[in-house]
């Protein structure tokens, strides 16, 4: 719930936002929901967008691949190893390039 009211109020000061969008990369507790929807009926218009969802509007997810919000925990590591080894590789690649220049 302290995201939603941190976007609140930012968007109060300093720039007078009326309507904004916060995402996340899981998604929403039900008490977030219920004060985003609390904050609409005095006029401020929070919309929660969980990462699934954004994925999907911007069609850019793998409709072959598991929802995001059924994966395991094992299945959220095996992604940040898999993620770390293309990342070091390529680290190696540009020290690679470097070192021949």
């Amino acid at each position: 719930m302290a995201p939603v009211r941190t976007l609140v109020g930012a968007c109060i000061y300093p720039w007078k936002v009326r309507h904004a969008y916060l995402v996340t990369t899981s998604s929403f507790t039900v008490g977030a929901a219920s004060l985003a929807n609390n904050y609409s009926t005095v006029g401020f218009k929070i919309d929660l967008v969980a990462a699934s969802d954004l994925l999907t509007m911007l069609e850019v997810y793998n409709e072959g691949l598991p929802l995001l919000n059924e994966l395991t925990s094992s299945d959220r590591d095996q992604i940040v190893r898999s993620n770390l080894a293309l990342f070091e590789a390529e680290a190696q690649s540009v020290d690679l390039e470097k070192s021949s220049t």
